[in-house]
């Protein structure tokens, strides 16, 4: 009876983990997703000042 409830808490705290895991991954990609889109329009601003700076300089 012991043995049975000990596997039990141990398979559903490997389950737990499991499912942790995942949903770590899903918010990692997520947040790496976010951060290389911010990143792109990041690099357009930049870009567009520039050229702005070119201009007035002419």
């Amino acid at each position: 009876m012991e043995e049975e409830k000990r596997q039990a808490v141990n398979k559903a705290v490997v389950n737990m983990q499991a499912e942790m895991d995942r949903k770590c991954k899903q918010v990692k990609e997520k947040c790496k997703e976010e951060f290389m889109e911010e990143i792109k329009k990041l690099a357009t601003q930049h870009k567009q000042f520039i050229s702005q700076t070119k201009k007035k300089q002419w």
